[in-house]
């Protein structure tokens, strides 16, 4: 049996007693609302049936009476059983949840390893791209200067970055992405470098 089912029980079984609570309560209300009917009588007459019914409604009354008492014990004990089962189920949850939350951390860890990791290889990479930039640029072969590719790179950071709000969002106008920028310098690149080998001259070219 599960702790849920254990708490739909004793839940059951609590309707079930405070019924049986009601129903011995209007039948004890039935038995005093006779007496107070014949009491009268029934006393005060020296001889008369309504004496011995009298006796056997206040019998009734008195084993209603304990029955009532007895019920209301029960409802008590009921109340505790559905109290102490929530727990236990409540308690239940909470150790699942820290199970998944063990199983969440060691992922957490993992996953913070892996991304620390590719920052730190992105930097590198990036830090040979200016290197790289900075001497195509003293070419004078048509390349952009460090800072303008710099620019370019921060926009593409910005473009990944940003719908996870660890950078700027941009304009749709400003949004592009490292590779293809750096790809579309180095082909420009590239075609002034064989237009000069093909025979331009230098300013021809550029």
């Amino acid at each position: 049996m599960t702790k849920k089912n254990s708490v739909a029980e004793a839940q059951a079984t609590l309707q079930e007693l405070q019924r049986t609570e009601a129903d011995l309560c209007a039948q004890l209300a039935a038995v005093n609302d006779e007496r107070e009917l014949i009491a009268f009588e029934a006393i005060t007459a020296t001889s008369s049936p309504s004496k011995q019914r009298l006796a056997k409604l206040t019998d009734s009354a008195s084993r209603l009476s304990g029955d009532i008492e007895n019920v209301k014990h029960a409802i008590t004990e009921a109340r505790r059983r559905i109290a102490e089962a929530a727990a236990a189920e409540k308690r239940e949850a909470r150790c699942a949840d820290a199970e998944r939350a063990l199983e969440l951390a060691a992922e957490l860890r993992a996953a913070g390893q892996l991304a620390g990791e590719a920052l730190e290889a992105f930097a590198v990479r990036h830090s040979r791209v200016q290197e790289i930039a900075t001497e195509m640029n003293a070419l004078k072969i048509g390349f952009p200067t460090p800072a303008l590719v710099r620019l370019a790179c921060e926009r593409g950071i910005a473009t990944s970055l940003g719908p996870l709000g660890l950078a700027p969002v941009l304009q749709p106008s400003q949004r592009c992405s490292i590779p293809g920028v750096i790809a579309d310098y180095a082909a420009n690149a590239e075609g002034t470098a064989r237009r000069i080998l093909g025979g331009e001259s230098g300013e021809e070219a550029a």
